[in-house]
């Protein structure tokens, strides 16, 4: 059941994935360099520290944070547990 769950949601991420590169506005890219990583950036930012936001439009910067939302281990377990839900396993026993 999980591997029929798996394939089906590849098969969508590659309906998806070639939806996206069909797309008038991506027709240019040249999707094999850019795996390679052969096509240089069309804008690379000039930052001084990781805190530095120059570049990003001030209205998000004033955006107010959720400081819960910071939290790794709130991020970590979200995550790992939306790996395994409705998952079961019952171990075989290795003996006839």
């Amino acid at each position: 059941m999980m591997a029929s769950r798996q394939r089906k949601g590849n098969g969508s991420n590659r309906a998806l994935r070639r939806e996206v590169k069909e797309h008038d506005f991506f027709k240019p890219v040249d999707w094999e360099k850019l795996l390679r990583r052969e096509i240089k950036a069309p804008f690379v930012p000039r930052i001084e520290s990781e805190t530095d936001v120059r570049n990003i439009a001030e209205d998000f910067v004033k955006i107010k944070i959720n400081p819960a939302s910071l939290a790794p281990q709130n991020l970590a377990s979200t995550h790992r547990d939306h790996d395994f839900v409705n998952f079961t396993y019952v171990q075989k026993n290795e003996m006839p």
